[in-house]
């Protein structure tokens, strides 16, 4: 997904960025992982309530690149996995339709460089948040409580 991601933003970019000054981007509602302190439940849960965060800002990550040139991606059967790991999955609310329209908000005001540049920092974070969602869930299942990357 990475290279993708880089691929995509070399091309799509006609400035000298680099591409790691997507790190320093914001993106509106950026999930926070998991930390030490986190029982595993509640782990799962934050994991859960960040992929539907990302899931609604993939829609803008699709609008903006209307002509597929990303490749489909599908939270859904992660979220369930998740899900079906937790004791009650059901205390983990959906997003509600009001509260993706506010996490959209003022995204559709930016010019075409800053919306192409928000999409990727978007595809960006969503592929570290996955790679650390991965080792906070091994560390919580291992017991083991090794620093989370920075």
């Amino acid at each position: 997904m990475k290279t993708v991601i880089h691929n995509s933003f070399k091309r799509n970019s006609q400035t000298r960025y680099n591409y790691d000054f997507l790190d320093q981007s914001e993106i509106p509602s950026q999930p926070l992982g998991c930390t030490v302190a986190l029982k595993k439940e509640a782990c799962l849960s934050r994991l859960v309530q960040g992929l539907q965060v990302y899931k609604v800002l993939l829609v803008y990550v699709k609008e903006v690149y209307p002509d597929n040139v990303l490749p489909n991606i599908n939270s859904d059967p992660l979220i369930q996995l998740l899900k079906n790991e937790m004791r009650h999955p059901e205390r983990v609310a959906a997003v509600s339709t009001v509260e993706a329209a506010d996490m959209l908000q003022g995204l559709d005001n930016l010019t075409t460089f800053d919306k192409k540049l928000t999409a990727h920092s978007i595809l960006r974070k969503l592929h570290f948040f996955l790679i650390d969602s991965k080792h906070d869930v091994a560390r919580k299942e291992n017991g083991s409580f090794n620093q989370r990357r920075q």
